[in-house]
């Protein structure tokens, strides 16, 4: 559980403990012994001269301060514990093989080869390739479509209890919150159906991180009671590219198996750029998430009302 030191800071969303200890790092301007060969870019200079040194800088080994993402035990430990306090999780990972890394774990750290998952038919591929990972199988439910749009919507709760129905012996259910059109589930009672069964859901919100962080967005996950989800914090929440979140939720998930299957496809040479990106958008979203959404949601408003294209 959290410590009292940590919940303290958890309070404070404006610190960003691992971004802070690595610019120390780098203003200590410690003569680079080791990898990467690069050098903080003076083995690259085309590259240093375009992107900035401080890039090339920060690009760090594992070393002393700045802790160990597979074990984390210092500032990413304190830093994930910011990061479940934000999006009300209990814990949180952060993910540097983007959600696909997080999707997979989900699955594979609640299933054992040959059970099944019920998943809606429109699922990203990533989730196709947890069920080749895990050993699991998958159990379609078909969203709903708009046949006027065409574009397919969100699975609902009455497709999913006829599912659940036909497949009793299905082990969890996976959900998208929200579509890849931008479509929301409802999403709490679709976890009140599979709680009910005693299912976890697992659910893919790569595109749903922006969410929690303001009223008048669909719900999130874990303010939905799901069990574990996914977030792409680099495509809504401001994050480099391949940085994402796991979250978790129901305090029967354990952490600890959650973070063994995670190192089965965490690299072994993480980036410390992408890292640190993941700590300061959380800390913008936290302290400026519904100030910036307020602002997205007048520009989108307006330009709906002025008749013009958004594209």
């Amino acid at each position: 559980m959290l410590g009292e030191d940590v919940e303290q800071m958890a309070l404070d969303q404006n610190k960003t403990p691992l971004f802070d200890a690595v610019k120390y790092h780098v203003k200590r301007k410690a003569v680079p012994l080791q990898i990467p060969g690069h050098k903080h870019g003076h083995g690259l200079e085309e590259y240093k001269e375009f992107v900035g040194e401080n890039v090339l800088r920060m690009d760090l080994n594992e070393t002393r301060g700045i802790d160990m993402i597979w074990d984390p035990t210092a500032v990413i430990a304190k830093a994930e514990k910011l990061l479940a306090g934000a999006f009300g999780a209990t814990y949180a990972f952060f993910l540097i093989n983007g959600t696909t890394s997080g999707v997979q774990a989900m699955i594979m750290s609640t299933c054992v080869p040959g059970d099944q998952i019920i998943v809606p038919r429109n699922a990203h591929k990533s989730i196709f390739n947890g069920f080749i990972l895990s050993g699991a199988s998958p159990v379609y439910v078909q969203p709903e479509i708009d046949d006027r749009l065409g574009i397919v919507l969100s699975v609902t709760e009455s497709n999913l209890r006829r599912s659940i129905e036909e497949n009793p012996g299905a082990k969890a259910v996976m959900a998208i919150n929200p579509s890849y059109y931008g479509v929301a589930p409802d999403l709490k009672r679709i976890v009140e159906t599979a709680h009910a069964s005693n299912m976890p859901v697992l659910v893919d919100e790569a595109h749903g991180t922006h969410m929690r962080f303001h009223r008048h967005f669909p719900i999130s996950a874990m303010a939905a009671g799901a069990d574990m989800s996914a977030a792409s914090l680099h495509k809504t929440g401001g994050s480099m590219t391949q940085s994402s979140a796991l979250l978790i939720w129901n305090s029967k998930i354990n952490p600890n198996y959650v973070k063994q299957v995670l190192n089965l496809t965490y690299t072994s040479s993480p980036s410390y750029v992408l890292l640190c990106s993941l700590d300061v958008a959380r800390k913008q979203l936290a302290v400026r998430g519904a100030e910036i959404l307020d602002r997205v949601l007048e520009l989108t408003s307006w330009a709906v009302c002025a008749g013009q294209k958004i594209f």
